[in-house]
């Protein structure tokens, strides 16, 4: 069965979080009507066209500005809704069939926000991340508020006129802001159809921090309306939040103190334990006391 969904993959770094990413998207009940894999110039084409072969997808070349390549990726299909995402993600098998009903049951709906299951490589924790695109001052508090991936009307893309094109980062944080500052409804799906693995790429270093910081500061000059129409309640947002994660931090801090008490406690007691035992001469143990040739318990 094929979709009515074109797919674009932001390629990024390659290697193994495009592998994962490629086998969920081949993996997906229903068929994209067309996928497209946009790769920075600086990345070695075979492994890109090994994947484009796998998925029958078209490359695009990358540029200094992410709109540019990502509307051209937009252009080349022409399915009824996007999916956006980057490498490194990996989708439910029903992520691209349950996009399309979600779309095809609300003719009013323009964009869908997935929520995102961030694991650890050992799959020993889970936690559950959604995007917070309920208003433009929630999109302003936070540059992470937005999804990393998503799917979008064709209709309501073409209303926005695409990606901005002038910029040269946080693109689709730009078009969410866009989106939902338009009025646009847009829908959280709050079960995870998306995974993402942690490991030590996921944690930005400061270098990529003050890079974001730049392309967020070009966003504000270029959205700067939006910035001085919600400037009272964002910086209430922000105090509010601030307030928040103070009182998270001071709870934190108790916790941490309650704990180096035990920890105290718990190494006083095992001294005096091990005091006892060696006085006694019990501070090794002798193997043959046990006298036997089996274990005590498998």
């Amino acid at each position: 069965m094929t979709s009515s969904a074109d797919v674009i993959v932001q390629v990024e770094a390659g290697g193994r979080p495009l592998l994962r990413t490629i086998d969920s998207i081949r993996r997906q009940r229903v068929t994209p009507a067309s996928i497209a894999l946009v790769k920075p110039d600086n990345l070695p084409a075979p492994l890109v066209r090994s994947a484009a072969g796998w998925l029958s997808a078209i490359v695009l070349d990358g540029g200094p500005y992410p709109g540019v390549s990502l509307n051209a990726a937009v252009w080349s299909g022409q399915g009824q809704y996007i999916v956006v995402l980057p490498a490194g993600l990996v989708l439910d098998e029903t992520f691209v069939e349950c996009c399309e009903t979600a779309f095809s049951s609300d003719a009013g709906l323009s964009a869908i926000a997935p929520a995102v299951a961030l694991r650890t490589p050992d799959g020993s924790g889970e936690l559950l991340w959604t995007a917070e695109v309920g208003s433009v001052v929630s999109i302003l508090a936070d540059t992470h508020s937005v999804p990393p991936a998503f799917a979008v009307r064709r209709e309501s893309w073409s209303a926005l006129a695409g990606f901005d094109e002038r910029l040269e980062g946080l693109v689709e944080y730009a078009f969410w802001l866009k989106l939902v500052s338009g009025g646009f409804t847009v829908r959280n799906i709050s079960h995870p159809l998306i995974a993402r693995e942690l490991d030590d790429r996921s944690v930005a270093g400061v270098e990529e921090g003050e890079r974001r910081l730049r392309f967020f500061g070009a966003v504000l000059d270029r959205y700067a309306d939006l910035l001085d129409r919600e400037l009272v309640p964002l910086l209430v947002s922000r105090e509010v939040q601030f307030g928040r994660l103070r009182e998270i931090h001071r709870a934190l801090l108790a916790e941490r103190d309650r704990d180096l008490t035990e920890l105290d406690r718990i190494r006083a007691e095992t001294a005096h334990h091990r005091a006892y035992v060696e006085h006694h001469g019990r501070g090794a143990l002798d193997w043959g006391d046990l006298r036997r040739t089996d274990p005590v318990s498998r």
